[in-house]
């Protein structure tokens, strides 16, 4: 799932950030943060609690 213009700038909601991690386990963070269309720096973030 793409998002464009100002989605990609909006903070990941709470069960967004919940199916990042889910993807994140059997994948890894780069390729997950790709599929969701989010940064990996934001990825990292929610990964480490940083969010």
């Amino acid at each position: 799932m793409r998002l464009s213009g100002d989605a990609r700038e909006r903070p990941l909601s709470i069960e967004g950030r919940r199916r990042l991690v889910e993807r994140c386990r059997p994948v890894p963070i780069a390729q997950a943060a790709t599929e969701t269309g989010v940064s990996r720096a934001s990825a990292t973030n929610v990964m480490a609690g940083n969010n």
